[in-house]
Parts: structure tokens; C-alpha cells; sequence
């Protein structure tokens, strides 16, 4: 059994020759086959199911999923990167270990290799990924993140500098299936780097981005649910209550 964890989540999976199972969060379960790398399958979780296809490489999880069994195309997406077992597990930015320190970003090339641009970075990421995750942009989405902007420029955490790079970058990565793992680690230096009222604030904005059309969909709450783990900031139940209490509809799948 190997184990991943990202934007649902930790999946356990099972392969026995090409017969894969699995399961993933409290009540969720896969079944399918898996052969060259690839899952093919249907998930089932509180009564729901659909189909999920995703590909392992060097332990990173990528992948589409969607609701029903019917044809048709997969839009929602599914990382993870492999959890290490009887390792010490690292919340510190993972460089490349064969590349030696260089004075550019190991993955935003054209950004300094700076403390305060590395985490600008993993910042512009995240915000990023949570105006995009519906694929559909509202102008308060793009307030809230000249908001953030501003608010960690001040900070002399230069998000804005490097805000289209980090864009360009971020498209690219999606078309390759390799965005997962950059997800990860910004999340991981965040929960890191910055202290309690600013991951808070952070917080704050991704919850005032994902609910500008008053409704939060499946993908926005778990990839908002993994963050909010992630920085120890209080049980689900809160973040839904916070939703609810402001009156945002929230499809928990």
C-alpha cells in the first residue's frame, strides 16, 4: 500500500497485479485498474461517485476526475505527492538535491533565489490556484488578490513582482500535470515562513475568492480544506460554519 497526500487528502492505494483499490479521506473509495503508471477507475464517497484517471511519476500524483459514471470530459483535478513512511517528514521548501544553490528560483527562473521572493512565490501560487480552480474569473477575485498584493508588498514580500512570472510559469506546469507538487511545497513554506495572523489572513482571502459567486464548488472546498489543515488553523466544521454563516452555498460532493 502506498499512501499520497494533496488537494483530497491522503489516498491510500493498493495494486494487486492490474487491480487497484484505494480510499481517501473519511468515507471515500477507488477501484480500477492500474497499468503503466495510469489509474482508471470510478470513486465513491457519501453516496456520490464518478470516474477518476490519474498518473504516478517520481511520486507525484496528477490527474482528472468527475462526477457520474456517464461519458464525458473530466475537468477537476487530483495531486498528490507520495507520503514517505518511516521518514521524517519536512515542512521546508524542497529544492533539487543534485542542483546546487543557484542565484534563480530552481522553478521560477527568473526570479532571485531570495527568502522574500521564495515565499512571494509559493504566495502568487496559491492565489493563483484559487481564482483559477472553477476556471472562471470574477473581478472580485482579481480585488482580493491586488488586496493580498499590497498587503504582503507592504511586508516587503514582493507578491506583485512576481506575480506574472510566476503566472507564466504556473501554465505551463498545468499543461505537464506538474502543478501538484509546486501546490505542495508552497503550502508547506507558508505554513513555515509566515506567522499565524498573516496565514490567517491568507486564509481569509482564498475564502473571500472562492466564494465571490456565492457558492464554493467540491474542488474549491477540499483544495481550501487541505490548506486550512495545513496551517492548523481549526476544524473543517469552522471553515464550513464560516461559509455558511455568510450565507455561501458549499458542495461537499
Amino acid at each position: 500500500m502506498v499512501k499520497y497526500k494533496g488537494n483530497f487528502g491522503e489516498l491510500s492505494l493498493t495494486v494487486n497485479g492490474t487491480i487497484a483499490t484505494g480510499s481517501y479521506q473519511s468515507e471515500g473509495e477507488l477501484a480500477g485498474e492500474f497499468i503503466n503508471n495510469t489509474f482508471k477507475g470510478k470513486w465513491k464517497n457519501k453516496g456520490l461517485e464518478g470516474c477518476l484517471e490519474y498518473t504516478i511519476t517520481d511520486g507525484l500524483l496528477n490527474g482528472l476526475w468527475k462526477k457520474g459514471l456517464e461519458a464525458g470530459p473530466m475537468k477537476g483535478k487530483w495531486w498528490g505527492e507520495m507520503v514517505k513512511e518511516n521518514s521524517e517528514q519536512s515542512n521546508n521548501y524542497e529544492f533539487d538535491e543534485e542542483t546546487p544553490e543557484k542565484d534563480y528560483h530552481p522553478i521560477f527562473n527568473q526570479i532571485l533565489n531570495t527568502p522574500e521572493n521564495n515565499i512571494a512565490c509559493a504566495i502568487a501560487t496559491l492565489i493563483r490556484h484559487f481564482i483559477l480552480i472553477d476556471n472562471d474569473v470574477h473581478i472580485g477575485e482579481l480585488a482580493w488578490m491586488q488586496d493580498a498584493t499590497n498587503h504582503f508588498d507592504e511586508l516587503s514580500i514582493p507578491v506583485g513582482e512576481v506575480w506574472d512570472h510566476v503566472d507564466d510559469i504556473m501554465g505551463i506546469m498545468e499543461k505537464v500535470g506538474m502543478q501538484g507538487r509546486i501546490l505542495s511545497q508552497s503550502t508547506q513554506l507558508i505554513n513555515t515562513v509566515l506567522n499565524s495572523a498573516e496565514k490567517d489572513y491568507l486564509l481569509f482571502v482564498f475564502q473571500q475568492i472562492v466564494a465571490q459567486d456565492d457558492k464554493v464548488t467540491y474542488e474549491e472546498f477540499t483544495g481550501l480544506s487541505y490548506v486550512f489543515e495545513q496551517f492548523n488553523s481549526g476544524s473543517i466544521v469552522t471553515l464550513l460554519e464560516n461559509l455558511e454563516r455568510a450565507g455561501i452555498s458549499v458542495d461537499m460532493g
